[in-house]
């Protein structure tokens, strides 16, 4: 699990995460053994884990971070602990404009 979500995840209990995560599992392969040969204990319990499973996935789609954008958001992170810790937040300097509109209309 990357450090982003075990970050997002911090603010439930890590030990009722991974649980939840293996519920999810566990869904998953009764539901691939369910479509070679029914089992009704089986099916049974895919029912009863269904919930936690949809919750999780909902959980993983809502927390997934399209790869052009990890670099943008490790560097977010990044700042935050920087800042945390005392160090100012690297913002942008302001542009002189004034500066800039004279070395346009300079005459030689």
């Amino acid at each position: 699990m990357s450090a982003r979500r075990l970050s997002t995840a911090a603010s439930i209990s890590p030990s009722l995460f991974a649980r939840a995560q293996s519920i999810a599992v566990e869904h998953q392969n009764l539901s691939r053994e369910l479509q070679n040969e029914y089992n009704s204990q089986k099916a049974q319990r895919v029912g009863e884990l269904s919930p936690v499973a949809k919750a999780m996935g909902e959980w993983e789609t809502a927390n997934k971070v399209p790869e052009s954008r990890i670099p943008f958001v490790a560097e977010r992170e990044h700042s935050q602990r920087l800042v945390s810790h005392g160090a100012p937040a690297a913002t942008p300097r302001p542009v002189n404009r004034r500066r800039a509109s004279h070395s346009r209309h300079r005459r030689d």
